[in-house]
């Protein structure tokens, strides 16, 4: 008996990632791990300038922690600070489509547009704004995430949106989990929640797990163990700074980001440990698809 043919793979559509800082993009993994059928396209909205750990202070590299480039180190607001966290974020994004293989490392192309940097591959893409650490508005996330669209017209291998997902936990008042209010984080959000721009799929908004606002219309993804790993390991565990803090920085994104900590970044299932849980809680605002 012949088995059946298969038919063509489904389309892929676009989802948007949209970055207040280089390194929140974890804090929404979830959204994006090892989904074939779905084009990233990473948004970051600024460099993160402003890190006080800018001068170089929280840097262990004996311990693992990556030197960022370029070198050396001369403190916040710096144009050299800026290329360190672009820095930092290629390389953890390069280093995560080794172990996801519907990621991939894309290429610098030359950008349409002098307000952005732009690196396209054939499974994912980096739109690079720099609008201002600690400046964001919703106008201006509005505004950059419209420019980003307009890239598939004629940039992008995939034309077909779906959506666009906050990927910056924001938490002001919910006591069960770690409180966090960077007011770019809260522009992002403010953006994706009050504006509808016309996708056809939710705008998701990175929130705490008792969220009223997700549980009535939201979900809950968990990172895969592996992937979660991979980014968030130390040698030896437990992956708790403050019992284990001479612990070798073996995940991903401990290498390239803990030099922005005085040890490295914490992790756990839920928000109550970690701002990058394993599990992460999403609002979702207008479209259905």
């Amino acid at each position: 008996m012949l088995e059946p043919t298969p038919g063509p793979p489904p389309p892929r559509r676009l989802r948007y990632i949209v970055i207040p800082h280089p390194d929140d993009e974890f804090s929404a993994w979830s959204m994006m791990q090892r989904r074939p059928d779905l084009y990233m396209v990473f948004v970051l909205l600024t460099h993160g300038e402003l890190t006080t750990f800018g001068d170089g202070h929280g840097l262990q590299e004996h311990l693992g922690e990556r030197v960022p480039q370029p070198q050396p180190f001369t403190g916040a607001g710096t144009w050299r600070l800026r290329g360190q966290r672009l820095d930092s974020w290629h390389t953890f994004l390069d280093a995560m489509a080794a172990v996801d293989a519907t990621l991939d490392v894309p290429v610098s192309i030359p950008s349409p547009s002098s307000s952005f940097e732009l690196f396209v591959g054939a499974r994912s893409a980096r739109v690079v704004f720099d609008l201002g650490d600690a400046t964001l508005t919703p106008a201006s996330v509005s505004e950059a995430v419209h420019e980003a669209r307009e890239l598939r017209r004629v940039h992008l291998p995939v034309h077909e949106e779906l959506d666009m997902v906050a990927a910056g936990y924001w938490n002001r008042h919910d006591p069960g989990s770690l409180r966090y209010v960077h007011r770019d984080h809260r522009a992002v959000h403010r953006a994706l929640w009050s504006v509808d721009h016309g996708l056809p799929g939710p705008q998701w908004g990175r929130t705490t797990h008792g969220d009223p606002d997700a549980a009535a219309h939201g979900t809950t993804a968990t990172v895969d163990l592996d992937l979660y790993e991979a980014a968030m390991a130390v040698d030896p565990p437990p992956a708790d700074p403050a019992v284990n803090p001479g612990a070798r920085r073996s995940g991903a994104f401990q290498h390239c980001y803990a030099w922005l900590q005085d040890a490295y970044w914490a992790a756990g299932e839920r928000d109550d440990a970690s701002i990058f849980s394993r599990a992460q809680t999403f609002w979702a605002r207008f479209g259905t698809a």
